[in-house]
């Protein structure tokens, strides 16, 4: 399976043959300098251990992704029971998280049933992040699915690239992007989303375009899949690998590990089905006073001018908050005034270590290729 499972995550635009370095400016490939080539193979090396087999002292020597899908698959004949992923970073660095490939393998093959047998599986999303590993590239390996890479077409062109029976693996942010497009889907066609909320106005608008369900996939980097749901109003449920413990959750198999904390709050309806009430409380020290960002998000958003707000810490070696904005109509085009107007908004509601020292103003939020919250630079003040 280590060879169907490295070629079924090559993009369709890319084949055996294309060249990791791009020395002759051809464009089809990474284009990737030496120095690039090494810090590639060092992740590759990371992420498969490949120092387990020896294998990576082969990648450097090699110029062609199809020679490395090799060395890859040659590894992962030899030791496959770890491989690791790093969190997307929208809470401080990202961080290397290890999995034992057994018990990804098992979240796949019990939760199979629930996606049916779909004709095809078209995925937007990349396969290094550990949503994309599950289901763009373990589920084909195992079930044998088709894939078509639709990650160079845009989302408000897919509706015409559907075929019914499709699963199309995307997150919130494409599936806002091909509703927004508002071209029917073909019969048949099922959605996975994950990675952020969905809400709930968007899964009732895709069903109005004939998506026939939006399974919901909650979890993290940490911890794989936790819970799913197919209907907006519907509590998530507990996967099979996966048993309440007091107010987290342990594995099935593992009952003598400690518990582990959900993401968010949550009320429990029982031992397999919950609702999520909110993110966990986000309290940073601010100059010795605690100060709840969301709480800050929160004004921001009460003012006429804002559409939506995120707050964070300046970051490391910085004392303060920083906001990012997005202007609200009748305020787009003149982002001073509206700088100058949150400041006056926030000094008459917060005391002065829980106001943003900068407030950055954007036509979206910062977000990354898989639709989390992302970090934004701040000038130094």
């Amino acid at each position: 399976m280590a060879d169907a499972a490295a070629r079924t995550v090559l993009p369709a635009f890319w084949s055996d043959d294309t060249p990791l370095t791009d020395a002759a400016g051809s464009g089809d490939g990474p284009g990737l300098d030496s120095l690039g080539l090494v810090n590639a193979a060092s992740d590759l090396t990371r992420r498969l251990h490949l120092d387990e087999s020896g294998q990576e002292e082969r990648l450097l020597r090699q110029r062609t992704l199809g020679h490395w899908v090799d060395v890859a698959s040659a590894a992962l004949d030899h030791y496959d029971r770890t491989v690791t992923f790093y969190t997307s970073g929208s809470t401080g660095a990202p961080r290397p998280v290890d999995h034992r490939l057994a018990d990804l393998l098992g979240e796949v093959a019990a939760f199979q049933p629930h996606l049916g047998a779909p004709a095809r599986l078209v995925t937007a999303v990349p396969g290094h992040h550990i949503y994309g590993f599950l289901w763009t590239v373990l589920l084909p390996a195992c079930a044998e699915v088709p894939v078509w890479d639709a990650r160079r077409v845009p989302a408000a062109g897919l509706p015409r690239r559907l075929e019914p029976g499709d699963l199309v693996v995307a997150t919130p942010f494409i599936w806002q992007q091909l509703a927004e497009a508002g071209q029917p889907l073909p019969r048949g066609v099922v959605g996975l989303t994950s990675t952020a909320p969905c809400p709930p106005a968007l899964a009732e608008r895709l069903d109005g375009l004939g998506l026939e369900r939006l399974i919901q996939l909650y979890g993290a980097t940490e911890t794989a899949g936790l819970a799913w749901r197919d209907a907006p109003d519907a509590a998530f449920r507990l996967m099979a690998r996966w048993v309440r413990s007091g107010d987290g959750v342990t594995p099935a198999d593992r009952s003598d590990c400690p518990p582990v904390a959900l993401p968010d709050r949550v009320r429990w309806h029982d031992d397999a089905r919950f609702t999520i009430e909110g993110r966990r409380d986000t309290v940073v020290q601010v100059a010795g006073v605690n100060v709840a960002l969301d709480h800050v998000c929160d004004l921001l958003e009460e003012h006429a001018g804002v559409a939506q707000a995120a707050v964070r810490p300046l970051g490391p070696g910085r004392e303060g908050l920083k906001a990012f904005v997005v202007a609200a109509a009748g305020w787009q085009g003149d982002a001073d005034r509206l700088v100058a107007a949150l400041h006056d908004h926030l000094a008459r509601h917060l005391p002065a270590p829980a106001r943003p020292r900068t407030i950055r103003i954007g036509a979206a939020l910062p977000r990354t290729a898989m639709g989390k919250a992302a970090d934004w630079d701040a000038p130094a003040s």
